[in-house]
């Protein structure tokens, strides 16, 4: 049988405990049931929200998802919040299966919690339950949580664990602007767990494999936007902001963890752009092994590569860096790079390649660059055409068939640069030494060659790097009495 209908039980029919309870809260906040799904945006400043969310918060502690949390109000303040409802029919069931903790909704989903900090073998874990406990107006399991994290943290030394503990309560203080008496429950809790973290973290960072300086990443990047976000007294962020100095003071500090601190450093200007390029120029030094080196420029830019688009002297350091590395060092390195550079857009890239050459906008954005001569495109594909004598017509038609045809280029002018098609971060490059009109299809010519002239024309190819803009002239003969040995000695090979 299909559909979206959902039965009903008879009024006369008598129903377990929280079933009952749960139908009058449901009346009490009028929430109606429904198998369709439909969006619920609550103010918790008012009581008809702050009710709805409470009985919808323990609903989710008791394993009943009838509402799902899609965005905390982190962009719109701490009073909204955004449901995504859904009744289903074995949510009665499973409700049910919760009488053992309790015959009302609260009263169940009060021991439903303490059974699980009773169980939780984490610090951070045990913290997310007691927020769990605080938002869904559960004092009595709040207190218990409340105590049995205060037991775990004072005999707790792992300082990853002290730092996964710290986004929790700083959501439990943030929530305390909007569900009155809660904040005072972690008001000195939290400050204590972030002076034993900073303790710890000298200690932790050193010599670490790459999986567990990761995860060490990943828990300070948390810790640090969770401090912030809980506004501690001034000598508590100021400890903690101590300990990440030790990090770059600590030449047994994993350099992925010591480039996470500095970066951090930088953003609250605890480091000025001076110091942080001396710092990076020293951690990225040619005498540095190139793991290292490398493990530190991830750990400094990796989410936060725009840096180097607005800061000179960090992309001189880093621009240094990259040229000295032996051609080995730096394929290995690729994958890195191509990591840490991947949250930028293609307009972000490209504003990046424009800072480092120093381009303006003109030449649809390109320059001249010194030795340009030299450098040869990613791919090229020459195509001389020469009249031995006498004379002839020459038709030229360029239509790209982009994707096996399911792409319609868009082919640019760039001037004296030859024409371009753009394809997210590549670029095609067409050249020639005479003049080509657009077409409905691409770009054509009509001309007539005699004897002794000669035409010819590039095709390159280059992706995300900028872009080599293949010469013409003298440069055009060298690559193909070059392309005409390799293939001479190809053959006199096979002979």
């Amino acid at each position: 049988m299909i559909g979206a209908g959902v039965g009903s039980i008879p009024a006369a029919t008598p129903l377990a405990p929280l079933l009952e309870d749960l139908q009058r809260q449901q009346k009490a906040v009028r929430l109606k049931p429904e198998a369709l799904e439909r969006a619920l945006t609550l103010d918790l400043r008012s009581e008809s929200g702050l009710m709805r969310s409470t009985l919808l918060h323990r609903l989710n502690a008791l394993d009943v998802p009838w509402g799902r949390l899609t965005d905390a109000g982190r962009s719109r303040g701490t009073f909204r919040e955004n449901w995504q409802l859904r009744w289903e029919p074995e949510f009665a069931v499973q409700l049910v299966e919760k009488l053992i903790y309790g015959s009302t909704i609260a009263e169940a989903a009060g021991g439903r919690l303490m059974e699980a900090m009773r169980s939780a073998a984490e610090l951070g874990a045990l913290a997310t339950q007691v927020r769990n406990a605080m938002i869904a107006d559960l004092p009595r399991a709040t207190e218990f949580g409340i105590a049995a994290l205060e037991e775990k943290a004072a005999l707790t030394s792992d300082c990853q664990a002290l730092l996964a503990a710290l986004p929790p309560m700083a959501d439990i203080l943030r929530y305390g602007e909007a569900r009155a008496g809660t904040v005072e429950h972690l008001a000195s809790l939290m400050p204590r767990i972030v002076v034993q973290a900073a303790l710890a973290l000298p200690y932790a960072a050193r010599n670490l494999d790459a999986a567990a300086a990761g995860k060490l990443r990943s828990a300070i990047l948390a810790a640090d936007s969770a401090i912030q976000l809980a506004q501690l007294e001034a000598d508590v962020v100021t400890g903690w902001r101590d300990a990440l100095q030790a990090l770059l003071r600590d030449n047994q500090a994993t350099r992925l963890v010591a480039g996470t601190a500095a970066r951090l450093l930088y953003e609250v200007e605890l480091l000025t752009a001076e110091q942080a390029s001396d710092l990076l120029s020293r951690m990225l030094s040619p005498g540095t092994p190139v793991a290292e080196a490398a493990g530190f420029f991830e750990g400094f830019f990796e989410g936060a590569g725009q840096r180097l688009i607005h800061d000179a002297p960090l992309r001189g350091a880093v621009d240094s860096w990259l040229l000295g590395l032996e051609p080995e060092a730096f394929i290995a390195s690729l994958p890195l790079f191509r990591r840490v550079f991947s949250a930028l857009d293609r307009s972000e890239r490209r504003r990046l390649m424009d800072a480092l050459f120093a381009r303006s906008g003109s030449a649809k954005g390109y320059r001249l660059i010194p030795g340009a001569a030299a450098l040869w495109p990613e791919h090229e594909l020459v195509r001389q055409i020469r009249c031995e004598q006498g004379k002839m017509e020459v038709v030229v038609d360029f239509s790209p068939r982009l994707d096996y045809g399911r792409v319609a280029p868009k082919i640019g002018d760039a001037g004296k640069f030859g024409w371009r098609i753009d394809t997210g971060a590549n670029v095609f490059i067409l050249r020639g030494n005479i003049a080509l009109e657009p077409t409905p299809d691409g770009l054509a010519a009509r001309f007539v060659l005699r004897s002794g002239e000669s035409v010819v024309f590039t095709f390159s190819f280059s992706a995300e790097a900028p872009a080599v803009v293949p010469p013409l002239g003298s440069a055009i003969n060298e690559k193909l009495n070059l392309a005409n040995r390799k293939v001479r000695f190809n053959f006199a090979r096979l002979c």
